[in-house]
Formats: structure tokens, C-alpha cells, sequence
């Protein structure tokens, strides 16, 4: 099995590559580390065997990896998320982020399960067709998530904080009167 280390530099606000190498890269072999400046993406098609991509980034970078593989026949495939996103709602969907716990433990849980031989967990996948009488037909491949919808608004809300908030404890609520609007509370 071979691992390949991702970088998105510009995801979330732009400490990824802190913090993987605070965190992460003293669990990996130094010479898998690339960043999205790169064609990854050859270098998943070139892998011969079982593949394991420690994604640190968010979920638009491996949006752009799914789709880029849809078409071809990618090896047998893992990801290991570390979550360096605005939002990272794949992440969230797979470890829930209580109020106060934005730590770097709750970032590596993915790594953790990975470094613990645990068994992955199955990526749902939706193929996306866009449509309209206007434009060209265009299919996209998407990783399921939870609230999808709410994702977008947090997302929305987010990205307006970022200059005054540029950490990820911009995502999390700490009370439910932050998430529920006054009529329904």
C-alpha cells in the first residue's frame, strides 16, 4: 500500500500545510507530500497497488480529485481527510464537531482510525448532471454529505466572517440560538 500526502495551500485559511506539518507529517514517509500545484492526479493514475491520499484540504479539493477520476480507472483508493476547509462538511458529516472542540485531536481522527488499522468508512458518491436548455450538459461526481442545504448557508455565513473570524471556530455555534432564527426557538 502506498500513501500520497496532499496539500491544498489555499483551502480554509490558509494553514494547511502548518498544520500538517505540526501534526501529521511525522506519521507519514517524508517523500509523499505534494501540493495541489501539482497534477495529483497522475499520481494516483500512476499507482499500481491499494492507494491511501491524506487529503489536507477541504471538500471542494476532493471534489476536483473525484471528478478528475471519474474519468479513468483509479487504483483501489482511501482517503484520510484532515479537514483544512471553510466548512469541511464531509468531515463534520463523518466526525460530528461538538461546540469547543476544535482542537487538533478532533482534526486528526481520520488520521487516527488510518494509523490505527481501522476499516474505512464506505464514500457515498452521487453522480450530478447539470442541465438547462442553454448551457451544455455536464455531469459532476459529488461526496455525500449531511444538510446539504445547511452546508451552503454555513458555508455563505462563514466566508462574510472570515476576515474578523479567520479560524474554523467560525463554523461552530456555540449555542442553538446562533444556528435557530428567533421564530423558532
Amino acid at each position: 500500500m502506498s500513501v500520497l500526502a496532499i496539500i491544498n495551500t489555499a483551502s480554509g485559511d490558509k494553514s494547511a500545510v502548518v498544520f500538517f506539518n505540526e501534526h501529521v507529517a511525522q506519521h507519514l514517509p517524508p517523500d509523499t507530500v505534494v501540493t495541489t500545484e501539482r497534477n495529483v492526479v497522475s499520481l494516483i493514475d500512476c499507482s499500481t497497488g491499494p492507494l491511501v491520499v491524506v487529503l489536507a484540504s477541504g471538500d471542494g479539493t476532493l471534489q476536483e480529485i473525484l471528478n478528475q477520476l471519474s474519468t479513468t480507472t483509479p487504483p483501489q483508493l482511501s482517503f484520510v481527510l484532515i479537514p483544512c476547509g471553510t466548512a469541511n462538511a464531509l468531515y463534520s458529516s463523518l466526525f460530528p464537531l461538538l461546540a469547543g472542540d476544535n482542537n487538533p485531536a478532533y482534526r486528526l481522527q481520520s488520521l487516527q482510525a488510518f494509523l490505527d488499522h481501522q476499516t474505512p468508512s464506505h464514500l457515498p458518491l452521487s453522480s450530478v448532471t447539470i442541465s438547462s436548455p442553454t448551457t451544455v450538459t455536464q455531469t459532476s461526481i459529488a461526496s455525500v454529505v449531511v444538510s446539504t442545504s445547511l452546508h451552503a448557508a454555513i458555508l455563505r455565513d462563514s466566508e462574510e466572517l472570515r476576515d474578523q473570524h479567520p479560524g474554523l471556530e467560525r463554523c461552530v455555534p456555540e449555542t442553538a440560538e446562533e444556528v435557530l432564527p428567533d421564530s423558532q426557538q
